[in-house]
């Protein structure tokens, strides 16, 4: 029987109707709508904070890979991060200056033709891409593993975490290393749940990408996965791939990682730094170096930018913590560190749904389950014996297994509220509330929030990228204007070309020697570098005005000493 075009239409209309009441179209919306809402908080902080310390360096190295070809600035990094920093200035015009440090070339970049913001803003939008790629990964993982409802409330959690928004709102490498971590072990649980040539292929092309994105991303891929396989070998069901399958996804991963350094093949020897350390070598290291002197190798940027990050490890980084300064951190502060920059109830939330997790995996005998909850035990045990301890941004990664071990709890909360379990289930809801209450006041400072653990005055406890990463410079221009201010001595933290931001007359504080007058003092001044030697300690015997941001406090010095009203 043939049907009327006006029948055609009514039919189609119905199943483009019953499409999009369709309980997985639902979950797909609100799963975007989570990722924009995100980023759209992200981006009200562009015009807010001014670049973080380590911007303009990556900028530069990344605008160096994209107008020149070449990538000499420096090594402990891979070029993926950067070169997605320094798209979007390259795109509006932006190009590299040859200066012979990555901190004025990124200066340099970030202040052409006037448009420091502009600039700085196209080089943060391209992290959004990140932040969509974790959180694609993340619900693939939970949708796959333990049904939809986990997977956007396990987005919903990320999405509030206050620095996974802080991280992912500059261009720096850390949310791009944790997309990455995410992904691959999204694919490798995926692949160890049924092994194909497919799977093993995805997972070797994605743990090239985590490699081009940071190089302490395959240090925590090894922490997670060699102990997973141990388990999975021990309960019998470890996958046996053909060799030549093995062979293929290995050399996809290669191929990944040498297209991110441009299939670039050098001799070891002429690269920076190299010859000393080869005079220091003995033994089969310094065999193999010295053939790296005559043999062009691919990935040599590989090798030594892992020596880079191990030298980098071995010397230690100053840090601060709990009024104590040193060099080679502590094993307890990545442990310190997630307690007081983690909303409370979320790390309640996860501690739920880790333990059901395990109970679960116990019960079934299949510890697959609970991959995300030993993945986050992992990762937090890998840095304990880190010696660069200088920000949560160092663990970032862990939270992508955490929100979905809390993610879990809350979809067993919803379904025991749906038995007529009202008192537990309400409860857990109840944390996921008070997490929304708990980070609603972050903006736009997410960088430097705090839950209420670390009390009024966070900057006794940590004193690094934590909360003063030089983000408040830009602010402390504005305050200063407002209050008519002439001149200023900065101490702050900071690789913003302060000859840029409208600042009064201002000079630099010198260790030990104490000025009068307004004074800016940033946290890594007022706390770190006077736990080290106690060269700053002279600000902090004064009382500030006021505090600027998160950061930066003001203090107005009289010339005469004792109090003295401000001007």
């Amino acid at each position: 029987m043939n049907q009327t075009s006006a029948e055609v239409d009514r039919q189609s209309a119905n199943y483009r109707g019953r499409f999009f009441l369709r309980p997985n179209f639902i979950y797909i919306a609100i799963l975007m709508s989570l990722v924009l809402i995100a980023a759209i908080r992200i981006a009200g902080t562009y015009h807010i904070l001014s670049q973080v310390d380590d911007e303009g360096y990556h900028i530069a190295c990344g605008m160096e890979w994209l107008d020149k070809g070449t990538y000499t600035y420096e090594m402990q990094h891979p070029p993926l991060t950067r070169v997605v920093a320094a798209l979007g200035p390259y795109l509006l015009g932006g190009h590299s200056y040859g200066l012979d440090h990555p901190v004025k070339e990124g200066n340099a970049i970030l202040n052409a033709n006037g448009e420091y913001f502009r600039n700085l803003t196209a080089a943060r939008l391209g992290n959004l891409m990140f932040l969509a790629i974790a959180c694609a990964a993340l619900a693939w993982w939970a949708w796959r593993k333990y049904g939809p409802l986990t997977a956007v409330l396990s987005v919903f959690l990320f999405t509030n975490v206050p620095p996974v928004l802080g991280h992912a709102g500059v261009a720096t490498t850390d949310m791009g290393c944790t997309a990455a971590v995410i992904l691959v072990l999204a694919v490798f649980v995926w692949w160890l749940d049924r092994p194909t040539r497919l799977r093993l292929l995805l997972f070797g092309g994605a743990l090239g990408f985590a490699v081009l994105t940071k190089f302490s991303a395959p240090f925590f891929l090894v922490a997670c996965i060699v102990p997973a396989i141990v388990l999975q070998g021990v309960t019998g069901r470890l996958p046996r791939p053909r060799l030549l399958d093995a062979f293929c996804a290995a050399l996809l991963c290669f191929v990944v990682i040498w297209s991110g350094y441009r299939f670039h093949s050098t001799r070891w020897i002429t690269r920076p730094g190299v010859q000393a350390r080869l005079e220091r070598m003995t033994g089969f290291k310094r065999e193999l170096a010295e053939f790296g002197s005559r043999v062009p190798i691919p990935l040599s940027e590989v090798a030594l930018g892992l020596r880079d990050v191990e030298d980098h490890n071995h010397n230690g980084h100053h840090t601060f913590l709990m009024g104590k300064y040193s060099e080679m951190g502590w094993w307890y502060y990545f442990p310190i560190v997630v307690l007081i920059k983690s909303p409370l109830s979320f790390l309640i939330l996860a501690g739920i749904g880790f333990s059901i997790l395990w109970l679960h995996a116990i019960r079934t005998r299949n510890w697959l389950f609970a991959a995300p909850a030993l993945f986050a035990f992992l990762i937090l045990a890998s840095v304990l014996p880190s010696h660069i301890d200088i920000g949560i941004r160092h663990v970032l990664p862990l939270y992508g297994p955490l929100t979905l071990c809390g993610g879990y709890a809350l979809a067993r909360a919803a379904s025991a509220l749906r038995a007529g379990q009202w008192l537990t289930s309400a409860a857990v809801i109840a944390l996921a509330v008070l997490m929304c209450a708990e980070t609603a006041t972050a903006h736009p400072d997410y960088l430097a929030w705090f839950n209420i653990a670390a009390g009024g005055h966070p900057e006794n406890i940590v004193a690094d990228s934590n909360i003063d990463w030089g983000q408040d410079l830009y602010r402390l221009s504005e305050r200063l204007r407002d209050l008519k201010v002439q001149s200023v001595t900065m101490a702050c933290l900071g690789n913003t070309d302060l000859s840029k931001l409208g600042l009064p007359t201002y000079q630099i504080a010198k260790p030990f020697q104490e000025s009068t007058g307004w004074v800016a003092g940033s946290v890594a001044y007022l706390r770190l570098r006077r736990a080290k030697d106690g060269s700053y300690a002279w600000i902090a015997r004064n009382h500030p005005t006021e505090r600027v941001g998160k950061s930066i406090f003001l203090y107005y010095v009289p010339a005469s000493g004792g109090n003295a009203a401000l001007p």
